[in-house]
């Protein structure tokens, strides 16, 4: 399994109930899930996620599975510091560049329509 991740942050992985899939976030925004329970034996390839989707507009760095019902919580958000420019006669501010953020929690409904 890999994920994309290329910072210093600690980024969480949670197991569903029944141990049949992993999920974990990206710092690209995106949750991967892989299906272990199809593993048989002593695999050394890759294994690839069979879900991949966009959920976040920043790194997610919190997954969890409900133990109860079809719902996982995803959280966002990182550290991002804006550029320091030089302070003119003629500007206000001394911030340039200020990066977008998402800091958010989301529950996301993991079952089928019919469950609801």
């Amino acid at each position: 399994m890999q994920r994309i991740v290329s910072t210093n942050q600690r980024i969480y992985f949670d197991i569903n109930k029944s141990g049949t899939f992993i999920i974990s976030g990206n710092d690209d925004g995106c949750m991967s899930a892989w299906d272990i329970g199809s593993l048989k034996g002593n695999n050394d390839s890759t294994l690839e996620p069979v879900l991949k989707c966009q959920l976040h507009d920043d790194c997610i760095n919190g997954v969890s599975f409900n133990p109860l019902l079809p719902i996982v919580a995803t959280s966002s958000g990182q550290r991002k510091f804006p550029e320091l420019v030089a302070i003119d006669d003629d500007r206000d501010d001394m911030f340039e560049n200020i990066p977008s953020r998402d800091n958010s929690l989301r529950l996301w409904w993991a079952g089928d329509e019919r469950s609801k």
